[in-house]
């Protein structure tokens, strides 16, 4: 079931700040559970929370987009420049966070904002996309999958496996390409 006609996606302004950080919470609060321990998942959380301020200021290089519905913010995606240096930053875009409200999820949020992130990248004249998710995370593995990306083979070399499972590098090498939306 979508909800597409409902959902605008826009940039992020300073007053979603709040909302954005609740969605982000309930998101990886529900994929990490079951892989962290609750204290470990209060902790990066916070760490979470913390970073959204300085995503939200003005940097012409960061893409901070989000859905919302009948004037509630219902996901945001995060990207920019890559993290680390085997992508090219002229050509290559990193998703850096893509996250739905869970009491949403599935509604067609998520592939408004994966589309657009997409477009935006391409009309800037970006070619090629990287995002990093955790091997536990199938959920976002079949999301992205099903938009064009694919395993590289990269395990992100900053962050320590949880629960026996590596954060696993994705790739789109043709941000032209249209893919469909997931179903």
């Amino acid at each position: 079931m979508t909800d597409d006609a409902r959902t605008a996606v826009r940039p992020a302004r300073p007053a979603d700040l709040g909302r954005i950080v609740e969605v982000h919470l309930a998101a990886r609060t529900g994929y990490y559970r079951g892989h962290l321990g609750s204290g470990a998942l209060d902790r990066s959380n916070a760490a979470a929370a913390a970073a959204w301020p300085a995503h939200l200021q003005p940097d012409p290089g960061r893409l901070v987009l989000v859905a919302e519905r009948a004037g509630r913010v219902i996901g945001v995606a995060h990207s920019g420049p890559p993290h680390h240096p085997e992508a090219d930053p002229a050509i290559t875009r990193e998703l850096h966070q893509l996250h739905v409200d869970p009491t949403v999820a599935r509604s067609g949020a998520g592939s408004l904002l994966m589309a657009e992130t997409l477009s935006t990248w391409a009309a800037a004249g970006h070619r090629a996309g990287r995002l990093w998710v955790w091997g536990f995370n199938a959920p976002a593995l079949a999301f992205y999958t099903a938009f064009g990306w694919r395993p590289d083979g990269a395990v992100r070399p900053d962050t320590p496996p949880i629960d026996g499972h590596a954060m696993i590098g994705l790739r789109r090498d043709d941000l032209t390409e249209g893919s469909p939306p997931p179903a």
